[in-house]
Parts: C-alpha cells; structure tokens; sequence
C-alpha cells in the first residue's frame, strides 16, 4: 500500500529491463513525484535509436539518420505528456542471464491515474542547440536572427502555451494525454486543471539565475497571482501561461484533478497525525542539533569569548533564559509579549554602476544574512525584560562583510567548531520566531519590516509594534533612531562600542514602555516629537 503522501503527489512508475539477446527481463515498481518530461527535440527518435543499438546491427551512418528524421517530427504539448508517461531507454549494463554486460532496453511507464496532483518537470534546454534543431520544433523558439548574438540567446528557449486544462486517458494499461473538448465522460478519464508553474528567469544581466512561481488565485479561477521573491502580485492568465521570451523558461507545471473527493479521508488522516503545530519545547528545552559539534570549541578560548558563554547553566544558549512552563501556557493562549531585534551580516555586496555625474545605479542590492536573533520578555512579570532567545546562526557560506561595528558578529563566532556560542541552524531560529507569530504573540521593535524581511518571513501588521514608526507623524516623517530616542527617555547610552541584539531589545521594550505611557498620560506623540527635534 502506498504511503498517504504518495496517494496525494506521486504516481505508480512500472520499470522493466530486459535483454535483447537472450530475453530476460525484470521488473519493479516505484513511485514518482514528478513526471519528468522528454526534451521536444527527442521524442520519436530516442526510442527508435535505442531499438537499433540495441540490437547492434546498424552503422553509425543509419543512427544518424534516424536521430535527423527524428527532429524533424512536430511535436504539440500534449504528446510531448503522453510520450513521457511510457518512456524507452537503453544503457550498457551487466545482464545476469547472459553473464556480461548488454545494451539493456528499459521501459518507465506510469501505470496509474494520479489521485489528486500531477507535476511535470520540464527539462533543461542547452542554449548551444543548433538553430536547425530549434526551428524543427513548435515547441522551442527558433533562432532565425542574422544577429549571432541574437541566435545565441534565443536557442533554446520554449515556444508555447501551457493548456490550462487536459484529460488523461487510460486504455488497454497504457495513458494518453488528451485535450479537454475530446473527453467522452467514461470513467478511463480524469480532468486535471493548471494550478501552479514554477519558472526559471535567466536574464543575469539584471541579477542572478533566480524561480519565481505562478499559482491559481483560489478566489478567482481567472486570475493568477505572480510570487517574485517578496513581490506578490495579480497577473493575467495569459502571462502565467504564455512562453514566448528566451529569458523566462518553464521548470515545474503542476495539475489538479478536478474530481478528488476520494482524498478527504487520506487529508484529514494527514492533519490528525502530522498537525501543523510547533511545540513550545522549543523555548521550554532549547536545544540545537549543532551543539554537539560544539562542545570541541569550549576549551582553550579567549577571554572575551569565555566572558560571554553561559557555561553555568546547560539549559541556557548564550544570554537566553529559557521559558517557565506558565510562560508557555501564556504563549499557546495568545497572552505573551516581547521585544525582538536581530543582527545581520552581509554575504554578497550590492552590484552597482557609478556614472560619470556621479549617480548611482543599483543592480542588485547587497544580500543580508540573519547572523544572531534575540527576544526579551514583555509581560510584566519577574523575568521582565530577560532574553528567552538568544541564537547566532551558523553560516557556511563566504560573509562579504561581517559589520562588526554594527552586528557585534566577530570573526569566527558563526564558524561551527570555532564560535564560542552555542549555535544554531537558520531553521531552528526560523521556527522559534514562526511559533511567536502563530501564536498571536505581539512583537516589539525597531525597523521590523526590514528585520522580517531579511529573515524572510512575513508577520501580520497588527501583530507589530514598530517603535519607528510610533514616533513619526506627518509633520516628522524623518524616523528617529532606537540610540536617540532611548538616551531621550532614560538619559542612558547604548550602542557605544559595538551593536547587540540583546541590549537593543531592552532598549526598544523600554521605548516602547514610554510611548503606551505618554498615550496613558494623553499627551499627543506630537508633542514628543516636538521636543526632540526643539
């Protein structure tokens, strides 16, 4: 029986081998999640190829023939789909019945109808094809520019539309793609509907190789919705679905079935057993799977770095004190507060053209990495104000820039084996602050639309608190910084030498203390305002 996951993504994939010269085969079943499409420029002459070396009685001269015929052929989306669900191969390999090695031909058939998703992968196509191979078929764009450059980045890019819609059609053990219009309504055929296409946009002129995904508006069938990074937004049908530029190519289709009534009963199973819920245990019992690649990195450190590990207590990373179990009570009821702040590092510096005026044109802004993140408390109660977060990430890749004056990150202190924190991986940090937010915790601090932007997550509005933004109004729209306005209301410095999460998490909570007591008081953040800037 195939396992519940499999029922709702995979299809059944039937692989036989056998030998042409003495016959043997063998067969084994398997299950896929994604049907891997055959290039355009393939279908018809693979197979046809594999059958004459297979049975070694061709030259060389006849396989090139049939491998040109085989280009020429028009190949539609459609049959490009069904030539993919039974697919021949043939490779040398070791046949046991004839003890030594044989051209082996192989079948990959699909022998089941997906239950309720089917995901084509579409394959890479070479920008080195030739311009005569590209133009034999409708499906790539062809190269018919005198331009060489021109040529050159044209090759290789599709030249189609993606159905919204197709039938899969089952007869005598083997499946057909149809169009919609010639569906009969017996039960051998299912619908599935286009509901997402993930693309590849290879203009790196404008930055790097990068996806960006198409999904169906669920609210409107007409309507898409383009996902860019963090740019969301409504796009037509028509551009979703329409591949005409040399710069966007298809990667990942993916197909619902339009009648999946049968999976209620495996989703339902699914949600009982895998909810999605993130345990508080997190913050009760931190622990990191790097901390015991860690412990090798506690002997014979410095003394700055000795100065700030909290080797006392094993339940503590680094500055955090971990939640109380009424602390976790308080969380999983909506009921808990705190104040975040994160420190960042760059990896990749930003790409940008200087002009001879002297202006500035950005390619590609710098990329950011969260290197430390930390939370206080802000409940009121005894441990008001303590770190219960306190995690450096561990990075792999090269930093460009570590900004120690403003991260407080020093060489070394996100090195595994080599950092004298505890250290953790980015999904670890990224789950604890996805348990706050699903939550309802409300979060206090400053700038954190740029701080949830480099962490790469989003947080709904009215569970932010942005001192940034308290202190602005239409007559002082300049925003004001945490080191000014904390000396403003406590007279006290922070920031002197080095940035720490910690400390501008205290120092954001008490600013934003200040500001429900000027509210309290009914003096107007007008008239605050108006004496920093006096």
């Amino acid at each position: 029986q195939p396992r519940i996951v499999e029922r709702v993504f995979g299809v059944t994939q039937q692989s036989t081998t056998e030998c042409p010269v003495c016959h043997a085969a063998n067969s084994r079943e398997s299950h896929v999640f994604a049907i891997d499409l055959e290039s355009p420029l393939s279908v018809g002459s693979s197979s046809g190829l594999a059958a004459v070396l297979a049975g070694g009685s061709a030259s060389v001269r006849r396989a090139e023939s049939m491998a040109r015929n085989g280009r020429n052929q028009k190949v539609g989306f459609l049959e490009l789909v069904s030539s993919s669900l039974v697919r021949h191969d043939t490779q040398r390999a070791w046949c046991a019945s004839c003890k030594k090695f044989q051209l082996l031909n192989t079948e990959k058939r699909v022998s089941n109808m997906p239950e309720a998703y089917l995901a084509l992968n579409f394959p890479p196509l070479s920008s080195t094809l030739d311009s005569a191979s590209a133009a034999s078929s409708p499906l790539l764009n062809a190269s018919t520019s005198a331009a060489k450059s021109a040529a050159a980045e044209n090759a290789g890019s599709w030249q189609m539309t993606l159905p919204t819609a197709f039938a899969l059609q089952m007869s005598d053990s083997e499946m057909q793609a149809l169009p919609v219009d010639e569906m009969e309504g017996n039960r051998a055929q299912s619908r599935f509907d286009l509901v997402a296409i993930v693309s590849s946009i290879r203009d790196t002129r404008r930055g790097p190789e990068h996806l960006v995904v198409h999904v169906r508006d669920p609210n409107d069938s007409a309507a898409w919705l383009l996902f860019n990074d963090f740019l969301v937004q409504r796009v037509s049908e028509e551009s979703a679905t329409v591949f005409n530029d040399w710069w966007r190519t298809p990667s990942i289709a993916v197909y619902a079935k339009a009648e999946s009534q049968s999976l209620q009963g495996a989703i339902q199973t699914i949600a009982h057993y895998h909810p999605y819920k993130i345990s508080t245990r997190i913050l009760t019992v931190p622990r990191s799977t790097l901390d015991s690649q860690q412990q090798s990195a506690t002997a014979g450190m410095s003394q700055r770095w000795n100065s700030n590990r909290s080797s006392s207590n094993g339940r503590m990373r680094n500055a955090a004190v971990p939640l109380t179990k009424f602390e976790a009570e308080q969380l999983e009821h909506g009921e808990f507060q705190c104040a975040l702040d994160a420190e960042f590092v760059v990896l990749e510096d930003a790409r940008m053209e200087v002009f001879s005026d002297g202006t500035r044109q950005v390619h590609r802004p710098a990329v950011h990495g969260l290197a430390r993140l930390s939370a206080v408390r802000a409940n009121g109660s005894d441990l008001h104000g303590v770190p219960f977060i306190d995690d450096y990430v561990a990075i792999s890749r090269p930093v460009f820039d570590l900004a120690t004056q403003y991260s407080g990150i020093h060489a070394g202190d996100l090195t595994v084996g080599v950092s004298p924190y505890k250290l953790s991986t980015m999904k670890e940090v990224y789950k604890k602050l996805r348990l706050l937010i699903d939550s309802n915790c409300i979060i206090i601090g400053h700038g954190l639309k740029h701080d949830f932007r480099v962490c790469n997550i989003v947080v709904p509005l009215h569970l932010q608190k942005d001192t940034m933004l308290l202190y602005q109004s239409p007559s002082h729209i300049r925003p004001v910084s945490l080191r000014f306005l904390y000396w403003y209301f406590s007279r006290k410095s922070i920031q002197t030498r080095e940035h720490s999460s910690v400390e501008d998490a205290q120092a954001t909570l008490k600013v934003y203390e200040s500001y429900v007591q000027c509210v309290a008081e009914g003096k107007s953040v007008e008239t605050v305002l108006d004496d920093i800037y006096a």
